[in-house]
């Protein structure tokens, strides 16, 4: 989709105020969508604990943040695809009856589907749909000849196959897995044409300057060797880690083998490679735990307790 007159590039003095402007106020305004959402109670169980809805709100202010953020010279249209990809795709987890259970994920009963923060969700990607088929027709057009192109015969067809029967998981019913099946691949198909739409409108300007700052952020600012690249995703890996563990997994074991790794963990900790027999072996029979003549220790591999452990020593094995 070509620019509009309106997203060319101005100079810089014209334009750097009020798209400033702009940004700081798509930010801030995220943000309140989102903090405004976490207080909704449609979002909430009986016992006011977030439930998968949570991801409409989030999807929203990101998709608000994203507007302001893109507020840029080359990047006004790409933005707009790009929010629009946020916010249907937190509409479509919200549509995901995942549960706090280990089970298969499917999308929600047709009721809940039509009905409170569902009914949301839903209207969300009606919304997503009609923007597509209005301004974002060409950019399918393109997106299925180059599929033709590149996968001739057999590969497009497994290609599709793959993306179509990936989209929900099987269900015991037949004609309630064929259902589920065509809504999530067109759901699936909805963000994929987002993706599309915004990838098509980013300028060739732009994107050289994008390149240029990624073999620097990967190869360092001198071109060699390795950039920042690593430690920032090993930040970002140690910060989302420590986030689910605080605010998912209560900061404690919850499965049988987590019971011997922080065990393991703890007799690191301690300086030990093993532990003495209990006096009472058998009020101590647990899983992944070796019994011989005179210790008793986990067989594991130690990488993962010896990281614990850490944790241990700082009091904070959760991390």
């Amino acid at each position: 989709m070509p620019p509009s007159s309106a997203d060319q590039p101005r100079p810089e003095a014209t334009i750097r105020a009020p798209l400033g402007l702009v940004r700081l106020a798509g930010l801030l305004v995220g943000v309140g969508i989102l903090w405004g959402g976490l207080q909704l109670d449609l979002i909430r169980d009986a016992e006011g604990f977030l439930t998968g809805a949570v991801a409409l709100p989030i999807g929203l202010a990101a998709a608000v943040a994203t507007l302001g953020l893109t507020a840029r010279p080359g990047w006004l249209v790409a933005g707009r695809w790009a929010a629009l990809a946020l916010a249907g795709q937190g509409a479509m987890l919200t549509l995901v009856d995942a549960g706090n259970m280990v089970a298969y994920q499917h999308l929600r009963t047709w009721e809940e589907l039509t009905d409170g923060v569902g009914a949301l969700a839903l209207l969300v990607l009606v919304g997503q749909a009609a923007a597509l088929l209005t301004w974002g027709r060409g950019v399918w057009t393109r997106l299925a000849r180059a599929a033709v192109r590149g996968w001739r015969g057999w590969r497009l067809a497994a290609v599709t196959g793959v993306f179509v029967l990936t989209s929900a998981t099987l269900s015991r019913d037949l004609s309630d897995y064929a259902g589920e099946l065509l809504l999530a691949t067109l759901f699936q198909g909805l963000q994929l044409w987002s993706v599309a739409a915004a990838a098509a409108a980013v300028g060739t300007g732009v994107l050289a300057g994008v390149g240029g700052r990624a073999v620097r952020l990967l190869r360092g600012p001198d071109g060699e060797g390795n950039g920042r690249l690593p430690w920032v995703l090993a930040a970002w890996t140690v910060a989302v880690a420590a986030a689910l563990s605080w605010f998912a997994y209560q900061r404690h074991p919850h499965v049988p083998d987590e019971v011997v790794y922080f065990l393991h963990a703890r007799y690191f900790a301690a300086g030990l490679l093993e532990l003495p027999l209990p006096p009472v072996m058998t009020a101590f029979d647990l899983d992944l735990m070796t019994v011989e003549a005179t210790r008793w220790f986990s067989p594991v591999p130690p990488g993962w307790p010896a990281m614990l452990a850490v944790g241990v020593l700082l009091g904070a094995p959760w991390l």
